[in-house]
């Protein structure tokens, strides 16, 4: 079975891993977009959500040391009322450069689905944070992620 490099079920702890993010909705919060837990139920509100005026919102983890990853799971929410899936996103890390995209991602499915998963895979790299940047969906509505994952190769 595959560890999630990514998890913190106590974020309260000030432990790692972390999330940060560009903005955070009043109903949402980074720490449940790395909490394991995965509620796809509108009535169940679980994930982060960027404020609907952030118009390049990212969402970051720190794993608190380098580590080997290989893939990145990404689960989104859409209601089609409320939250729709993101036009587009951008998986990067944190390097002695700045902040770079992660060479070689093949991402299936390769646009942006919610209520499901979304795999990214790469050749293994080192590095203790990655981000992910989003496009906002194409209508009004908001995005919201579930969770996201990350994986050794």
């Amino acid at each position: 079975m595959r560890a999630d490099l990514a998890v913190n079920v106590d974020p309260s702890n000030n432990t790692y891993p972390a999330a940060t993010a560009s903005s955070v909705s009043s109903d949402s919060s980074t720490n449940q977009a790395i909490d394991g837990r995965m509620w796809f139920f509108p009535e169940c509100p679980n994930g982060w959500s960027p404020n609907t005026s952030d118009s390049s919102p990212w969402l970051e983890v720190d794993l608190g040391s380098s580590q080997t990853l290989g893939s990145i799971e990404l689960y989104l929410f859409a209601d089609s009322s409320q939250y729709a899936a993101p036009s587009a996103y951008e998986l990067q890390y944190n390097s002695s450069q700045g902040w770079q995209d992660i060479p070689g991602q093949q991402s299936i499915p390769p646009q942006p689905v919610a209520n499901g998963m979304i795999r990214i895979a790469f050749p293994a790299l080192a590095t203790q944070q990655f981000r992910i940047l989003f496009t906002n969906p194409a209508n009004s509505l908001q995005m919201r992620v579930i969770e996201v994952k990350a994986f050794a190769p």
